[in-house]
């Protein structure tokens, strides 16, 4: 699994592994590492992260309201057994639209999400030096 990460991110996955670091903290709910954070039990540590998987099996579950919520309906509709899964999945697919769109530097979106009103006429020098920002 981790021979496709890059480089960035499997740094980023070690400190966030890391009880020592401050992103392990935060990627479990705290704000900063608390001052008697060797006091805290291993179990206590990842609570934050447990309820966190624990809320997204619940969104992926169609017998829970959150999963309908998670989809854009206010509750789960009385028929939801007679609703196709394509259409029980239409609000998510097409966040996965926009999100595939404002990553694809072609599409004007791209442009929009990072302030620019549309694509600029030099949008290619402004991409390459984007990349160069992003490596080093």
């Amino acid at each position: 699994m981790t021979s496709h990460l890059t480089k960035k991110q499997l740094t980023l996955r070690s400190r966030q592994l890391n009880p020592c670091d401050h992103l392990f903290w935060k990627s479990r709910g705290y704000s900063e590492r608390p001052q008697n954070w060797k006091d805290i039990p291993e179990e206590m540590r990842n609570f934050n992260a447990k309820k966190q998987l624990t809320l997204r099996s619940r969104q992926l579950n169609p017998c829970d309201h959150l999963f309908w919520k998670s989809r854009g309906y206010s509750e789960r509709p009385q028929n939801w057994k007679d609703i196709p899964e394509e259409m029980r999945n239409f609000n998510a697919k097409k966040r996965l639209d926009l999100r595939s769109r404002q990553l694809n530097p072609c599409d004007h979106l791209f442009w929009k999400s990072r302030g620019y009103s549309e694509r600029p006429h030099n949008w290619k020098d402004i991409l390459e030096e984007m990349r160069n920002v992003n490596c080093t």
